[in-house]
């Protein structure tokens, strides 16, 4: 048996397509690198070429408007609110912490500006008023002051809890009740953000905490909407995007309140995190193209009669391709992420590998830390089946039809079609398609307590119905091989 499979691999190893296919996959590697870390570095440079069509545009459009015309008056005020926005969304600049509170704390004030400019009679001391707070947020900006701008939503957060905590007191009905509670909660998530703000010196410029901070505010709404409305007709779609907002929430908090940054993708231990989503479609095509011509091309080149004549069952020597098949899977996914580790490293740098995973765990509701080696070893033994299970389908077909282009091209179809029967399914939520391998031959959706795609499955289930396709595939194999006549070959 072992020299049989030492002999397999000596001709995997002497075709010119096998090693084509790896340089072509490393070439993607090194390209898709240096793509991701120039798009990492790149700054916003389009938004001030919008910005500066914007500003010439609404000056030409004012040019036209009366503001005391009563026609006008209602475009005169967006345009001109608008033109002054953007002006100054310029001046501080895409990157800028001001660009963001331009937008959602000076723009009010300039809309009521342009108000006043389409009143013949306008109260004078109110506008003064107006511009005075308006010149004060100006010069709180142009001091770099983010931190007033923090401090003041913290206030108003604070205030308006408590006064929904007396409405809650007060309530007259469950209804009053919960909608008063449903308040508090959304407060109490922005209290927090705005406390991690202050506490943790994270500013309102672009970042990647700044990222977190909207993260956990969006994913933390999202799962007090869910928790305060959910049902026994809630349908899994439902259930899974609450599990993921729970998750991006408190992996979110984690790096907050750690300083770390374990969700960064653009450097090498991101890519080498995302190793399966950006290389899978390698991995698929190398194994499938070794397992669709293993045992088709000795019957095409005739050699399978000088195998056959050794001294050996036929089973052995079809068990013998298969276990090279295995080995070779194996060799590849190893082969493929030394490539990202060696590529990502010289691209990024190293030291991005020495932050830790995090995973977070349902079932404990708190996050897992893990190494990177460790969450790498753990992704793998989640994604095996689907590898395993799509090299068998090639092996069979290679052994059945004894054609190497049917039995490629039909996995292939099958595993980009999987995707859309799993999509269908649920979509049309069709039960019994649990029963099908693709929606069960990805273990990973069953680590850490996580909803699987299909309610009441479990890593057991998927387990025995992997199990099952498998066997199915390889037993009418071994049939055919061992009675097939070759003597017209």
């Amino acid at each position: 048996m072992i020299r049989l499979i030492k002999n397999e691999l000596a001709k995997i190893f002497k075709k010119k397509s096998f090693y084509i296919v790896m340089l072509v996959t490393l070439a993607f590697i090194i390209g898709y690198n240096v793509i991701m870390k120039n798009i990492s570095n790149s700054e916003n440079i389009n938004y001030y070429g919008n910005l500066d069509e914007q500003i010439v545009y609404m000056e030409a459009e004012l040019k036209e408007l009366n503001p005391l015309d009563e026609n006008d008056k209602s475009q005169y005020i967006d345009y001109k609110s608008s033109l002054e926005t953007y002006k100054l969304m310029k001046k501080y600049g895409v990157n800028s912490w001001q660009f963001l509170i331009v937008q959602t704390k000076i723009n009010p004030y300039l809309r009521d500006l342009a108000t006043y400019d389409t009143m013949i009679n306008k109260d004078e001391v109110a506008y003064k008023e107006t511009l005075n707070e308006y010149n004060e947020l100006i010069s709180r900006l142009d001091k770099e002051d983010w931190q007033s701008f923090a401090r003041d939503d913290l206030e108003e957060a604070n205030k308006q809890i408590e006064e929904q905590k007396k409405i809650k007191e007060s309530a007259e009905t469950e209804k009053q009740m919960a909608e008063a509670d449903k308040m508090i909660r959304y407060l109490e998530v922005q209290k927090q953000t705005l406390e991690w703000r202050l506490d943790k010196n994270i500013s309102y410029e672009s970042s990647y905490y700044n990222g977190l901070i909207d993260q956990y505010y969006n994913s933390s709404i999202s799962v007090i909407d869910y928790e305060m409305s959910k049902s026994e007709s809630d349908t899994t779609l439902m259930k899974q995007d609450y599990y993921d907002s729970l998750e991006r929430a408190n992996k979110a908090k984690y790096d907050i309140e750690n300083g770390t940054r374990t969700q960064d993708e653009s450097n090498a231990r991101g890519m080498l995190v995302n190793f399966f989503s950006e290389y899978e479609i390698f991995i698929v095509i190398v194994i499938v193209m070794i397992a669709g011509t293993i045992v088709s091309e000795e019957f095409n080149k005739g050699t399978v009669k000088l195998l056959l004549i050794r001294p050996y069952k036929r089973t052995t020597i079809l068990t013998s391709k298969f276990i090279t098949c295995l080995i070779m899977l194996a060799i590849i996914i190893i082969s493929i992420m030394l490539m990202q580790f060696v590529v990502g490293g010289v691209v990024f740098g190293f030291d991005s590998l020495q932050t830790q995973a995090i995973e977070y765990d349902f079932n404990a509701h708190s996050i897992q830390e893990m190494s990177i080696a460790s969450y790498m070893l753990i992704q793998t033994i989640g994604k095996l089946p689907i590898y395993v299970l799509l090299m068998t389908l090639a092996f069979a077909l290679s052994t059945l039809f004894n054609n190497s282009a049917v039995a490629i091209t039909l996995t292939l179809l099958g595993y980009m079609g999987s995707s859309m029967i799993n999509m269908i399914g649920i979509q049309l939520d069709l039960d019994w398609v649990k029963y099908f391998v693709t929606p069960n031959w990805d273990l990973t959706q069953h680590f850490f307590g996580a909803i699987p795609m299909y309610e009441g499955t479990s890593l057991e289930f998927a387990m025995v119905i992997n199990a099952i396709y498998f066997i199915i595939m390889l037993i009418p194999t071994y049939i055919v091989f061992k009675k097939r006549n070759i003597k017209n070959i």
